[in-house]
């Protein structure tokens, strides 16, 4: 009994240190499947947003490249209108020569034959012996006359002949030039066309890359359509303050005018008050001093305000609504348009439409934003995704610059059309891209800023 109490005893002591190491196992177990889950979870998360960086900047070398295809086909196009007129032109002055070619060699051989009657007939007998032999003065005349005409009509027709001659010498070189300038203009359009293709392959291997990674091209493409419409909440926001701080000053003004015209028809009627005592005063004097009766002189009737057209501020529009189509880049140096005004979308890349409240414009690192018109820089506020802020009035109308790294101006100045307003933001983790956001805006209706430009 004693043994089998001793040995129960000692099973038990093995059993308890056997669950204390497995438990300190399981912690350590635990702890270590909580570290590393915590790891992957973190590796995931920058794997994710690797991929939407990646899918940003795919999304963004894609919408340049489409530009610069946009950019080519026009230019494509162009070069076509102008080989075909210069074809036209080069087969039209072909016909012009080939014409003069077929009158010269014609000129040419009358030419000679005149020529060769002419040595024929001096051979025979001189001209002056031809007019020496005529049988009256008369005869003589006329012969004199007919060999005058003769010589006459071969210098015409060697003068007409050299004519002729010097058009087909301009004609042949200027087919030359138009030759020259046909074979430029095709070697040009191979060139943009070897540049269109290498372009359409990239953007079709963008294309792939996005559609491999379409959930976080839906993800960027909403990012973008809410940044769009927080600048476009922000925007309506401040126009409408500024409405209203407008309608406060036009009240005031208006209560003004109110008051200073209570106030003159006050002191009109005071006056008028005073010239009828002073007329009633003059009046008693006069018959004190003489018992005629003297008219008396009419009150002079206040003049009616309400007669009077109340003056209205001057418009405030300007001339900006006459310069459509002619305002200037909003940008220094070259660009191009990545995404145009309106709603759009990348039907091959998703169903997520973009409606873009303005143009979105790639310009060269380090170029400014500019103003497009004479105007007054009445805000400058920062909005997430788009940078620093400017906007500009026109009277009735707003010009938008989103995207500057930093501001040249400030609120309350008066710029000139070509002011630099500030650096457009040079993204160093997007190929260095500096894209400016620009909006045309006649109060809180936006326009389509193409139409506006030159």
């Amino acid at each position: 009994m004693r043994r089998f109490l001793i040995f129960t005893i000692i099973c038990s002591l093995l059993a308890a240190f056997s669950l204390d190491g497995l438990a300190r196992r399981t912690r350590q177990q635990v702890g270590r499947d909580r570290r590393n889950t915590e790891q992957r979870i973190k590796q995931t998360r920058q794997q994710i947003q690797q991929n939407k960086e990646e899918t940003r900047r795919a999304l963004n070398r894609y919408n340049s490249v489409q530009a610069q295809i946009s950019l080519h086909s026009d230019t494509i196009t162009a070069l076509r209108h102008r080989i075909d007129s210069v074809s036209g032109a080069v087969n039209r002055l072909n016909d012009s020569i080939n014409i003069l070619s077929n009158r010269i060699t014609s000129l040419r051989s009358n030419y000679a034959q005149t020529l060769r009657n002419m040595r024929a007939r001096r051979q025979t007998m001189s001209d002056w012996a031809f007019i020496f032999s005529a049988n009256s003065f008369g005869q003589a005349w006329r012969r004199y006359r007919y060999l005058q005409q003769i010589a006459e009509s071969t210098t015409r027709r060697a003068r007409q002949l050299r004519t002729e001659a010097q058009r087909l010498e301009q004609a042949r070189s200027q087919l030359q030039t138009l030759q020259a300038a046909l074979q430029s203009d095709i070697n040009a359009q191979q060139r943009v066309q070897s540049s269109l293709r290498a372009e359409q392959a990239q953007a079709d291997a963008l294309v792939r890359d996005l559609r491999r990674n379409q959930r976080s091209l839906n993800d960027e493409l909403k990012r973008r359509q809410q940044q769009i419409a927080n600048l476009d909440d922000e925007l309506n926001r401040i126009i409408a303050e500024e409405a209203a701080e407008a309608a406060a000053r036009e009240r005031a003004e208006r209560e003004r005018r109110e008051r200073e015209e209570r106030e003159r028809r006050e002191r009109e009627e005071r006056e008028r008050q005073q010239r009828q005592q002073q007329q009633q005063q003059q009046q008693r004097q006069n018959q004190q001093q003489t018992p005629a009766p003297q008219p008396q002189p009419q009150p002079a009737q206040p003049q009616n305000p309400s007669s009077q057209p109340a003056s209205r501020p001057a418009a405030t529009s300007g001339n900006f609504a006459a310069a459509k189509g002619k305002l200037m880049a909003p940008v220094t140096g070259r660009y191009s348009i990545v995404a145009h005004y309106g709603r759009s979308s990348h039907a091959e890349l998703s169903k997520v439409q973009v409606n873009n409240t303005g143009i979105d414009i790639e310009a060269t690192p380090g170029a400014n934003a500019r103003a497009v018109f004479d105007g007054e820089v009445t805000r400058i506020f920062v909005v997430e995704g788009y940078h620093n802020v400017v906007l500009v009035r026109h009277g009735e109308y707003i010009t938008v610059y989103c995207g500057l790294a930093n501001v040249a101006v400030s609120k309350g100045a008066k710029v000139k059309a070509g002011q630099a307003l500030g650096a457009i933001f040079v993204d160093q983790a997007d190929s260095n891209r500096a894209i400016l956001h620009f909006e045309v805006r006649h109060e809180r209706s936006t326009l389509n800023p193409e139409e506006w430009l030159k």
